[in-house]
Parts: C-alpha cells; structure tokens; sequence
C-alpha cells in the first residue's frame, strides 16, 4: 500500500508563518493520521522544487495576491493546492496564518465557538489535497475588545479562535484590564460556586505579557488602552471604575481637573469617568506628555486608543472653558501627531465619537488624517433598527450640542448616531470602524440569538454604506450560549459583506450539531421570534411596549410550546455518537432548553401583571445563572448575565402591557 505524502515548505523565520505551517501539520494529522507530513524550511521560494505546498511570502506570489491598501492593517489571501502541490500565502504573515486556516476550512475543519470544545475536525483518507481561494477581505477592521468576566484561558481561546474565523484584532481596554479579570478571578456578583482567588494587579499584568505574546504570534494586529488617560496621568490608577474620594486631589493638580457645579472634583468619584480642564495647556499637556511616553515604551501596540474621560456630561464648566470638548480633543490629537513625527513613530491613534464627543469640532482641524483612525460607539442604540435602514443621500437629524445639559448625549437610534458620524467626516478624512455593542448586553434579550445574528449581519453589510471601514466587537468574551452564530456570522460579513445570511447560518449549524443542525436553526430562530427580542428592546430601551397582555401572551406560549417540541430532538442527539464537539453543541443547548424554561416563568408573570411572582421566579433564575460557571463558563458570562436578565426580568408593566418603569 502506497503512503500519501504531504510535504509542507515553511518561507523564512517569520514566527506567525512558522506557526500557520504548525498549524496545517496538526491538523492535518487530525483528519488522517497515517497522512506522512514532511515540513522543510526554505530562505526563499524555490520554483524547482516540485510536489511541495508552499506556505508564506515571497515576491514570486505577489501577482496572485489581490491588491489591499495597507499591507499591514488589511488582508488578502491566495490558495492555489492541486493534487498536494501549491501555494498557501496572503499580503502580511497573519493573512498566511488566515489562508492556512481558510485551507483547513475547505477540508472541512470548521471552529463551532471560541473554547477548546469548540474544534470539528472530519476525520477521512487523504488521498490527495486540491483548494482555490483567492479573496481579500471586505472590511480592514474585524476585530474583539476585551469586556465581561474573563480568564487568561477565555481570552487565550478567543485569539485562537480569531484568525480561524478570519478576523484580524484584538483590544485590550485600559493601561491595565485588571477590570475584567477580576470580576473572573474574584467572583464578583455571583455567590459560591467557586472560591474567590483574590487576584493582584501584578498578577494580571503577567497574564497579559502572556497573552500579548499570544496575540503577536498571531500576527494580530493589537489595539489598546481607551479609557484610563485622564486619572493615571495625575498619579490615580484607572485600570477599571473604581471610586477615589475627591479629597485625595492635592491643590497642585486640582486646577487640572474639570470644574462642576463650582467645584473640581472627580465625578461621581470615579478617576477613569472624569474628564480634565481642556482648556488649561497644563492639563493638555501632561496627558499627551504621558500618552507619547506610554507609545515610546509599547512599540508592540499597533493602534492605541485616545480616549477622553469615560461617562456623559461630564466636561469642564470652568469660565476658560469655551469650546466644545471635540475641539479641545482635536487639539491634543495634533499636538500628539507632531511629537510621534518628529520622532519617526508611526503608531495610528484611535479617537472615539462617544458621549460628549459625538458632536464635532466647530473650529480645530486635524493636520494629519493619516495618523489616526475614528471609532463610532453607539453604546445606547436601539438594536431593533440597524444601519442598513440608513440612505446616505437623506439628511439625518441630532440633538443640539448644550454642553453638561445635553440630551440625550448618547444617540438612541441609528439616524441620530449616523447625522453625528457625518458631521465628523465632514471634518475627518481618515479610516474609522464601528465599535459596536451587540453581544454585550443586547443578546440577553434574544435567547434564540438568531435575530441578534440577523442584526449583526445587516449592520455588519452597512458599514460601507455608511462609510466605515469595519467593526470592533466590545463584547462579552463568553457569548456563545447556546451557539456562536452571532459571532460567527460578523466574522463571515466582514470578510465578505456580500455572503448570504442563511447560508452561512445553515452551514454554521451543520457544522455545531452534524445531520439536525437545520433543525436546531428552526428551533433557534422560532426562540427569537417568540421570546421577541423586538418587544424586550422597546421595553427596556424606551420604556414602551409596542404590543399589549394578549399579544405577549401568545408568544410566550409558543415558547413553552416550541421547548417541548424541541425536547426529544436533543435526547436523541444526545444518546448518538457525535464528535466531541458537536456533543458539547447538544449538550449546552440542553442546559439552554431549562435556562428558557426558568426565564420564561417571570417572563409570563411580568405580562400578566403579577409582580409577586414575577420576583420568586427572578430570583430563581438568579440562582440558576449563579450555578451555571459550573456547566458553562467557557460560553456563557453569568457577571453581566446577572446584571442584563436581573433588569428584563423585572420591569414593572399594567395589567394591559404598558410599561410602567423601564430598565435603562
């Protein structure tokens, strides 16, 4: 019996090319182990030798590569493999790493969610290996911000998962994220399923070394800070909201901080939510001084955030403060520009459209578009209407500007967010991407998260339209209960906005639960439409619902209905002998299956005005997320569970379904 022989040819000492061959060899291995995979390593392509795969870059691939932008920021593949023999490459290492992985996929090797469990691998006889792909992907940002609850483990299987989806970055928030490992590490807001380990700060900057190693192997383009410049620069830690009572303000830096109501304060104690008197060149000053120095000794991170002081109508009302805060903004964005320049430093700052400063500058122009990149963040959008409703040939209304007395400061549709965006690209120029917020709280609401996917998808596909150049996900890095699809589905759109919803959406669920994957779809989507996302978002957004008793009712008895009929499809998958992976897929959505029998039990008592009941039975929802980190916690964050569910479940609404109180 003959052996098939693969033999894989790594192109120079690139580390993320080394790992993309890694990467095919092993999984190579997965599918057919007595598969013989030689690797060898070449300086250089070398055209004379034949019945090889060539993996990474090389002048000789440049006219097959199609043409992108930026060869760094952007991505753009080529597979040409014929009967074991071809080329793997792409126009920077992560796009090699991309294609490697894109390679696979037409193997059929498909990654369900971003956690060990997650990994489909077919396994058959390689007889021989053929694929073409030659694509560039849509969008140039595709990429996760860290929010939630998070391990060094959660955040090391998302950049796993990320150049296997095809996405292309990561964000760590903050000079420090201690924040989101804490709420992990020290359990905070859920009670006793796992002691407290009480973890420090050195602590995190040491997973975060770690994990910052993980990211460069990837050739992940790297994204950080934000928040956090206008507290640590006056000597007070900002790596997350915490509460520092203002009378820790020595009288020296007090001029440098904002003034309200007559005083210069901290607001609401917070050092990371306060804003510094812009006006004053001092305070101007020493947080650009500080910003250069942090970029100085970081020359890892690829785009740093410039954020201002976190929180809405929070800004100077001093009397030299006189202009609006996106002009002194702009101001210390030049003067930031000028320093990188004349040191030679080409590291693009991200500025952000976001409380105060969604409104534009009336007066300051930027002196250099090229250097920096704008970031829409509609942190307070209604989710029941996406971009793609927006005509960019129509004129869009905002709320006036009115300083600490504007309202609302945060857009709450997406015709106010979109008029402020063009009043900033009327000034601006320059790349920008949507930082968006639809698997941080707005999935709760969506137990299907088939109608989240479908929003997802429809902003995702506007972004051009509306001229943004792609996405960063501030989301919960465990938001795959009981699938990924909403994920999954961004990443297809950004690679091609052109893809087809449901038939991405089918293959995903094939691929998560083998032959009754379309039957899942079905199921998931009848779960959408019935626990209706629609009606919890008009509730808690606007304080309105949009149907009435009988209405909302019918609904949630279709739930129960639709969880009963669904019953004997999950046993049955069960008992079967599935792969690792498409079993975990069953068996979270069993857990998923009681978790919408809990829910929808206040659910029911909240339509028919029973607020007794409505509040035993939150509660015992509260108890059941509690107890989920056990049986979940690599898919499901019961931090902002806790905080998201404990508010939907707990709106107050007359007997005829007006709400009386919303959540927000």
């Amino acid at each position: 019996m003959k052996m098939t022989q693969v033999v894989l040819a790594r192109i120079g000492t690139d580390e993320t090319v080394r790992y993309a061959v890694q990467e095919l060899y092993s999984y190579l291995k997965k599918i057919d182990n007595s598969l013989f995979v030689d690797i060898r390593f070449y300086s250089e392509y070398d055209e004379s030798v034949k019945n090889t795969i060539w993996v990474g870059q090389s002048d000789a691939f440049a006219d097959k590569i199609l043409d992108v932008e930026d060869k760094f920021l952007d991505d753009s593949i080529y597979i040409n493999v014929e009967n074991n023999a071809g080329i793997i490459t792409g126009c920077n290492p992560r796009s090699v790493l991309i294609a490697a992985y894109r390679f696979l996929k037409e193997l059929g090797v498909a990654w369900v969610r971003p956690s060990d469990d997650g990994e489909v691998v077919p396994e058959y006889e390689i007889k021989r290996l053929d694929a073409f792909v030659q694509e560039k992907a849509s969008y140039r940002h595709r990429a996760i911000c860290i929010e939630g609850a998070v391990s060094y483990e959660h955040v090391l299987e998302m950049l796993k998962w990320i150049p296997r989806a095809g996405m292309s970055g990561y964000y760590f928030q903050f000079l420090r994220p201690f924040t989101f490992f804490e709420k992990w590490y020290n359990h905070l807001g859920s009670d006793g399923y796992i002691e407290s380990q009480n973890i420090s700060r050195p602590e995190v900057d040491a997973i975060v070394k770690e994990l910052e190693s993980e990211i460069a192997l990837r050739g992940l383009v790297y994204h950080k800070v934000g928040h956090g410049w206008t507290g640590e620069p006056l000597g007070f830690t900002s790596d997350g909201w915490y509460k520092v009572p203002s009378s820790e303000i020595s009288e020296e830096i007090k001029p440098l901080i904002s003034e309200l109501d007559g005083e210069r304060k901290f607001f609401r104690d917070i050092p990371l939510n306060t804003n510094l008197c812009y006006s004053n060149p001092k305070a101007r000053k020493l947080m650009v001084d500080y910003i250069a120095d942090y970029i100085r000794n970081n020359p890892h991170v690829h785009l740093l955030h410039f954020w201002l002081g976190d929180g809405s109508n929070n800004v100077c009302e001093c009397k030299n403060c006189t202009e609006r805060v996106s002009d002194y903004f702009v101001m210390m964005l030049n003067d930031l520009d000028d320093i990188l320049t004349k040191e030679g430093n080409d590291t693009k700052i991200v500025f952000l459209l976001y409380g105060n400063t969604n409104w534009a500058p009336l007066k300051e122009k930027f002196n250099d578009s090229d250097r920096f990149v704008l970031m829409l963040a509609p942190i307070a959008r209604n989710m029941s209407k996406t971009f793609k409703t927006i005509d960019p040939g129509k004129t869009y209304t905002h709320a006036p500007y009115e300083g600490n007395k504007t309202k609302p400061v945060q857009p709450l549709e997406v015709e106010e967010a979109y008029a402020l965006l063009k009043e900033w690209q009327d000034v601006f120029s320059g790349d920008s991407f949507d930082y968006d917020y639809h698997l941080m709280w707005d999935h709760f609401y969506d137990p299907g998260y088939y109608g989240t996917a479908q929003t997802v998808y429809d902003d995702m596909q506007a972004l051009e339209t509306i001229g943004l150049n792609g996405m960063m996900s501030c989301q919960l890095s465990r938001a795959a209960f009981p699938t990924n699809l909403p994920l999954h589905i961004m990443a297809e759109v950004l690679w091609d906005k052109d893809c087809d919803f449901e038939e991405k959406a089918l293959e995903y669920f094939f691929n998560a639960f083998g032959p009754d994957g379309e039957a899942v779809m079905e199921y998931m989507k009848a779960l959408s439409e019935n626990f209706d996302p629609y009606y919890n978002r008009q509730c808690f957004k606007t304080g309105v619902a949009p149907y009435g008793k009988e209405e909302r009712l019918a609904k949630l008895k279709k739930v129960k209905a639709i969880l009963a009929g669904f019953e004997s499809t999950i046993k049955k998958n069960l008992e079967e002998g599935h792969c690792s992976a498409v079993e975990a897929s069953w068996k979270y959505l069993e857990i998923h299956a009681e978790y919408c029998q809990k829910l929808l039990k206040p659910l029911v008592a909240n339509a028919n005005g029973n607020t007794e009941d409505r509040d035993k039975f939150a509660d015992e929802v509260d108890d059941f997320i509690s107890l989920l980190p056990t049986r979940v916690n690599k898919i499901f964050d019961e931090f902002w569970a806790l905080f998201a569910i404990g508010r939907t479940t707990r709106v107050d609404v007359k007997l005829d379904g007006d709400v009386e109180g919303a959540a927000y």
